[in-house]
């Protein structure tokens, strides 16, 4: 009977370690020292912010899935309506995953294209590259 309670006791041990995940801080959002470059594509050709129709990037915090496409499904966003500069910023971000949806407009077909990426910025304070493959409605 001493045998079986103590294997049931390093049954819950060995159970209890194997299930228990590491916190390593990394739940994205705000206040960190990381950024985000990020490029709209639509087949590999980047989409540059239009005077009428500047490139919108909406970001989820600690998501790698798409919370869907209303602006409160998001917890921000960024603008860009310099259309000298082709690319989104994203400053002071915290290591962790984040979910990308970025909406534009591609002049060469004249339509909105939009489309979201996970990413997942490392705690190495650095400046991370993402191109976000949009695509037509």
């Amino acid at each position: 009977m001493k045998n079986i309670s103590k294997l049931i006791a390093l049954s819950f041990l060995l159970f209890s370690i194997v299930s228990c995940e590491k916190d390593d801080g990394c739940d994205g959002g705000t206040g960190g020292k990381n950024s985000l470059k990020v490029y709209l594509k639509h087949h590999s050709k980047i989409i540059p912010p239009q005077s009428n129709y500047p490139d919108t990037l909406f970001i989820k915090y600690g998501s790698s899935d798409l919370p869907g496409t209303a602006l409160s499904d998001f917890d921000n966003y960024v603008v860009n309506s310099d259309t000298s500069v082709d690319f989104l910023t994203v400053p002071n971000l915290k290591c962790g995953d984040y979910y990308l949806y970025g909406v534009g407009w591609d002049a060469a077909i004249s339509q909105r294209v939009k489309g979201g990426v996970p990413v997942t910025i490392p705690d190495n304070d650095a400046e991370v590259t993402v191109n976000v493959p949009v695509t037509e409605d």
